[in-house]
C-alpha cells in the first residue's frame, strides 16, 4: 500500500513541476469557459463591447449593370464606304468632341465632288435663263412651254445641287473648297462626343461600309444603374428609395445609389426595368457593362446587434462570446448559442437578454 502511495506522490510531484507550454489558441477553463491570454487577445486584434442598436434593412433584390445615358455613348460609322487610310487611336484613348478619329480614302469621293462642282457652275446660267423666260412669258413674247421647260431645268439642277452639297457635308468636306475646284480622295471622320474609345473594329487598309461599326466612344461623366426587378416585387419600388449594390467581380465594397425611374413595361422574363442614380459617381472608377447585385431598401428596423466579427458560426448555428471574468493573465468567455433573426453580413442581431453584457465584438472567427 505504501509503495502505491509513493508512486502516486511521485506522479503528482512530476506533474506539478512540469512547466506549462505557451498556448497559441484558446484554452478550455473551468466551468466550460474559454480562456484567452492577453497576448492572444492582442495578437488577434480582439475587442470587447456591448450590443448596440443597428438598422437592419428590408429590401428587394435586383440584378443589373452599369450603364450611361444614350447621349453619352456613340457608335462611329461612315456615310460613305472607303478604305481606312489613317487610324491613330487605341482602345482606352480619350478624345474630345470634334477630334479626328480616322480618315478614309476612295476615288468615288472625287466623282461626287466633280458632279457637285459641275452643277454649281450651271446654276447661274440656268437661273438666268429661267428668269429671262419668265419675263418673256409675262410679256407674251415666249410660250408657256419654253418658260416651264426653263423653270424645270433650274429646279432639277437646284435639287441636284442641294443633294450633292449635303453629301459633301456628310463627308466632312467644305463645299466652298469644292466649288473652288479643290478635290480630295480622302475624307475625315470626327468624334461626335467627348469620351474614351471603348471598342475599335478597324485597322489601316481595311474596307468599311456604312453598316459597319468602326469604333465606340463612351463618356463616363454620368453613369447609372440599369436594374431588373421581378414583377412580383415591383409594387414595392418607388422613386427615391435607397439602393445598396456591389460589383461582385471587382470588389466586396458596398456602394450607394437611389431609385430614379421605374419602368411601366414587363419583359418576357417577367421583369421591370428600374433606373438608379449612383451617389458620389465622380469618385468611382466603374466601367460601362459591369454586372452588379443590388438591394433596393424599402424600410429598416433597429435591433440590438454586434459586429459579425464578434460571432462564429457552425453550419446554421451562431455563437457569441460573453465575458465572464478577466484578470492579469487573460479573459474568460462563455460560448452562447444564439438564434439570430437578422444578418446583413456586417452585423448580427442578438437577443435583448445580452443588451447590457460585455461581449467579444472582434476576433470571434478565430475561436
Amino acid at each position: 500500500m505504501k509503495k502505491v502511495l509513493y508512486i502516486i506522490l511521485i506522479a503528482v510531484t512530476l506533474a506539478c513541476n512540469e512547466k506549462p507550454k505557451e498556448e497559441t489558441t484558446t484554452t478550455p477553463a473551468a466551468n466550460n469557459l474559454i480562456f484567452i491570454t492577453k497576448a492572444q487577445f492582442s495578437e488577434n486584434n480582439m475587442q470587447l463591447g456591448k450590443p448596440e442598436k443597428h438598422n437592419f434593412y428590408n429590401y428587394i433584390t435586383a440584378n443589373g449593370f452599369i450603364d450611361v445615358p444614350p447621349q453619352n455613348m456613340a457608335s462611329i460609322h461612315t456615310f460613305m464606304a472607303g478604305y481606312v487610310k489613317k487610324s491613330p487611336l487605341l482602345i482606352g484613348d480619350k478624345v474630345q468632341q470634334g477630334a479626328l478619329l480616322l480618315t478614309l480614302e476612295n476615288p468615288e469621293y472625287v466623282t461626287i465632288q466633280q458632279n457637285y462642282m459641275e452643277v454649281f457652275k450651271k446654276l447661274d446660267y440656268l437661273k438666268s435663263e429661267y428668269q429671262r423666260q419668265e419675263q418673256l412669258y409675262k410679256e407674251q413674247i415666249s410660250s408657256e412651254k419654253v418658260y416651264l421647260n426653263a423653270k424645270s431645268n433650274y429646279d432639277i439642277a437646284m435639287a441636284t445641287y442641294s443633294g450633292l452639297k449635303k453629301k459633301i457635308q456628310l463627308m466632312n468636306l467644305n463645299p466652298k473648297q469644292v466649288e473652288a475646284g479643290t478635290f480630295t480622295s480622302v475624307i475625315p471622320v470626327y468624334a461626335p462626343i467627348s469620351g474614351t474609345v471603348a471598342k475599335l473594329h478597324i485597322n489601316v487598309g481595311s474596307y468599311v461600309s456604312p453598316t459597319d461599326e468602326l469604333m465606340e466612344i463612351v463618356n463616363n461623366d454620368h453613369i447609372h444603374l440599369e436594374l431588373s426587378v421581378f414583377e412580383k416585387d415591383i409594387l414595392g419600388v418607388q422613386k427615391g428609395l435607397p439602393v445598396r449594390f456591389k460589383v461582385p467581380e471587382a470588389s466586396e465594397k458596398t456602394f450607394e445609389a437611389e431609385v430614379h425611374l421605374v419602368g411601366n413595361t414587363i419583359s418576357a422574363e417577367k421583369t421591370v426595368p428600374v433606373h438608379g442614380h449612383i451617389k458620389n459617381e465622380k469618385s468611382l472608377n466603374f466601367t460601362v457593362g459591369m454586372y452588379i447585385n443590388a438591394k433596393i431598401v424599402t424600410d429598416s428596423t433597429a435591433i440590438m446587434a454586434i459586429p459579425a466579427t464578434g460571432v462564429s458560426n457552425d453550419d446554421e448555428n451562431y455563437y457569441i462570446y460573453v465575458l465572464q471574468n478577466n484578470d492579469d493573465s487573460g479573459y474568460y468567455f462563455k460560448k452562447e448559442l444564439v438564434k439570430t433573426t437578422r444578418d446583413d453580413e456586417s452585423y448580427i442581431a442578438v437577443p435583448d437578454a445580452f443588451a447590457n453584457k460585455m461581449l467579444l465584438t472582434s476576433g470571434a472567427p478565430m475561436l
